[in-house]
Parts: C-alpha cells; sequence; structure tokens
C-alpha cells in the first residue's frame, strides 16, 4: 500500500474513533448531567440479577415454590424495615458529585473546542454565527446550570432510592414478559410518549404568565452554548426532569429500552442547546438548528426528538411570518406588507 493511501486510510480510522469517543462522551455526560446516571445503574443492577432468586435444580418443584416465597416474604420484610429513603444521603452525594464533575468537564470541552479555539471562523461551525453571548450571561448559565445540578441530582436521587429499597415501577426486567410483539412496539410508544410530555410541559412554558416568570430565565441565552443547556428556573428542571421519568411508572417498558430512550433524549438535548451545527443521521431527529432557531424567534419549534408534535400544531417556524418575544401562539404573525398585498389580491 502506497505510503501516502495509508496515512489517508489511518487518518479516516483516527477521526472515526474520535468522533465515536466524542458522543460516546457526550451521551455519558449528558445523562449525569441531570443525575439520571445513578438512575441507570440502579436499573442495569436489577436486569443484572440484584435480587436472589432460587434457581437450584436440584431441588424438587414444590421446594422452590417455598423457597422462593420464603424469599419473598424476607424480602418484603426487608423493605417495609429498610424504608423508601434508606441509604438517600450516600445516593445523593454520588450524583451531585457525578452531575457537577460531567457537567464542567462536558460543558468546559465544547466551549474549549469550538468557542475559544475556533471563535475566529464561526461561521463554519456556529448556528448564529453573529450572536454571542455576553460575558454576564455565560457567567449566569454557569451558576444557573450548577444550581440544577444539585436539584436535578436531589431528584433523581429519589428515584433510585425508591427502586434500590425494592419499591416498584412499570418497568420490567425479563425480555418477552409480555410477549415480543410489545417489546418492539413498546420502543417507539415509550420514545413517542417522552416526547410528547416534553413537548407539552415545554409549549405550556410558552404561555404569557409561565413564560415571564420561569422559562425566560431559559431564553435570555438568545444563543445557547453547551452551558446554557441546563441553565434554566429550578421549577422547569423539575417539570422537564419529571416528564422524562414518569413513563417508567406508566407504561409497562422493559429496564432496557427505557435506559435507551433516556440515553437518547439526553444525549440529544445537549447536542440542541449546543449552538454547533450538527445533522442529526436519523431521519425523524431534527438537526440542532430546530432547537437553535427556538431560542433565536422565541415562540416556535418546541419539539425536541421529532417535529411531529409542531407539525400537528402548525409551530413549525415558518420563514414568511414575524416572530419575536411578544408574539406567542407558535405560529408568529404575518408581515404588515405581506397582509397588505393580500388584501389588494382580494
Amino acid at each position: 500500500m502506497p505510503y501516502s493511501q495509508k496515512m489517508d486510510t489511518e487518518s479516516r480510522g483516527s477521526s472515526f474513533f474520535k468522533g465515536f469517543a466524542a458522543i460516546a462522551g457526550t451521551v455519558v455526560a449528558s445523562v449525569a448531567l441531570r443525575g439520571e446516571l445513578l438512575l441507570i445503574v440502579a436499573h442495569i443492577l436489577k436486569l443484572l440479577g440484584h435480587v436472589p432468586k432460587v434457581n437450584d435444580e436440584n431441588l424438587p418443584i414444590q421446594s422452590k415454590d417455598v423457597a422462593n416465597a420464603s424469599i419473598l416474604n424476607n424480602q418484603s420484610s426487608e423493605i417495609e424495615q429498610k424504608g423508601m429513603f434508606n441509604n438517600f444521603g450516600y445516593y445523593w452525594m454520588i450524583s451531585v458529585g457525578i452531575s457537577l464533575v460531567s457537567y464542567f468537564t462536558m460543558s468546559g470541552y465544547y466551549q474549549w473546542a469550538y468557542y475559544i479555539r475556533q471563535k475566529d471562523c464561526p461561521e463554519k461551525w456556529k448556528c448564529q454565527p453573529d450572536r454571542w453571548l455576553s460575558a454576564y450571561n455565560e457567567k449566569h448559565a454557569v451558576v444557573m446550570g450548577t444550581i440544577n445540578m444539585f436539584i436535578g441530582g436531589t431528584q433523581s436521587s429519589i428515584l433510585v432510592c425508591y427502586i434500590m429499597n425494592g419499591r416498584e415501577t412499570a418497568l420490567y426486567y425479563t425480555l418477552g414478559q409480555h410477549g415480543w410483539l410489545w417489546e418492539i412496539v413498546s420502543v417507539p410508544l415509550l420514545f413517542l410518549t417522552m416526547d410528547m410530555f416534553l413537548f407539552y410541559s415545554h409549549k405550556t412554558l410558552h404561555h404569557p404568565l409561565p413564560y415571564k416568570y420561569i422559562h425566560k430565565w431559559h431564553h435570555r441565552y438568545h444563543s445557547p452554548t453547551a452551558f446554557s443547556a441546563l441553565a434554566m428556573h429550578p421549577i422547569e428542571m423539575i417539570m422537564h426532569s419529571t416528564a422524562l421519568e414518569s413513563p417508567a411508572f406508566l407504561i409497562p417498558t422493559h429496564a432496557g429500552t427505557f435506559i435507551f430512550c433516556l440515553l437518547y433524549v439526553y444525549y440529544y438535548g445537549i447536542i440542541s442547546h449546543s449552538g454547533i451545527m450538527i445533522e442529526s443521521i436519523w431521519p425523524w431527529q431534527p438537526h440542532s438548528i430546530f432547537h437553535d432557531d427556538h431560542h433565536k424567534y422565541f415562540h416556535c419549534n418546541f419539539g425536541f426528538n421529532t417535529k411531529l408534535f409542531d407539525w400537528l400544531h402548525g409551530t413549525i417556524r415558518r420563514t414568511d411570518r414575524l416572530y419575536t418575544e411578544d408574539t406567542f401562539g407558535g405560529q408568529g404573525k404575518i408581515p404588515v406588507e405581506n397582509s397588505k398585498e393580500d388584501k389588494k389580491s382580494e
């Protein structure tokens, strides 16, 4: 193989592994940001059989039943003694600690790789190359993001305690428990349910009153960065986390499916707020510019992982409409020139 061709092959291989490492790092960090990494670990422990079972094949069937019943009774007794918040402080420290380290590591990387190293050529990578956050808003984003790490870590720790102390959710841990057809159907069902919950909770915050007192905190970052992804009002942080965690109590789904959907949603949540032009490889997932336009034009493009609900409500941004921070409803308004021309044609 010629030397130049060999070098080209090695360069492509190196780029692939760097890209893969960046994606993997972003996935892990984005989940850790809200304190959900510990929650995922809790589900993995249950998937791996953290709860003891009787599997001795030498025992007669009746003996197995008696042994299993005995174990279940003992476990029920242990659960009652433990209480739902047993070891909460331990889980809380781990969850918040992981969240803070991940937040500053991942957001700091994007800040350094793009906003510092490539600041002189924003037209090559930035969604809004002519707009930058002020120094004050950059600091504000870091402060609010840090506060929300504690809030997200606390909320996640409560759910981890609930699971690790034996409480049940709608999730199950044996593949095919509800039939293989359901295993296939439940993936898009859970995904769309999460997207629907996020869409309507987000759209609700764009009504005048909640926008003024809650969501406007997040929209001060008109040109978002990775640091501003979780810089929002604490009430909004709780709303978004609840929207993503509540399906675990509502839809019978395999824990692996739930973990996969969480990873997906959190990964694209960071990408959408990065301010960097990144095209999605999936046909249903909007490119990063879709949510960046939401910050630029305020009341449109409310969806995160599909355009489905924006399409149903007519809230996808239109180039023939005007959007301002005071134009609520998600459909913009017709420019004065256009409305006059329409009247003339009539």
